[in-house]
C-alpha cells in the first residue's frame, strides 16, 4: 500500500508492507489523517484482466449481447414487413 500525507500543501509518502503487521504499526505512515489518500495497487491477476474498453471481444457476454440486438432488429424489421 502506498499512502500520501497531505502536510501544509506538500505530499509525502509511504510504502508499507501490510502482510508484517509490526513493520506495519512502527511505520510513521500508520496512521491517517483527514485528506490523507491511500492507493493500493493490484496484483498481477487483477492487471491481467483488465482490458482498454471493458468489453473483451473474446468473452460470453459480448457474443450473447450482439446475438441479442441482431435478433431484436430482425424482430423488429419482420413485424414491420408484414403490415
Amino acid at each position: 500500500m502506498i499512502f500520501f500525507f497531505n502536510y501544509w500543501e506538500t505530499f509525502d509518502f509511504y510504502t508499507i508492507d501490510m502482510t508484517n503487521a509490526d513493520k506495519a504499526i512502527q511505520s510513521p505512515g500508520f496512521y491517517l489523517q483527514q485528506d490523507d489518500v491511500v492507493y493500493i495497487e493490484p496484483n498481477d491477476m487483477r492487471k491481467r484482466q483488465t482490458t482498454v474498453n471493458g468489453n473483451n471481444t473474446l468473452s460470453t457476454s459480448f457474443w450473447i449481447s450482439v446475438a441479442s440486438l441482431i435478433t431484436s432488429a430482425v424482430t423488429t424489421i419482420g413485424v414491420f414487413i408484414n403490415k
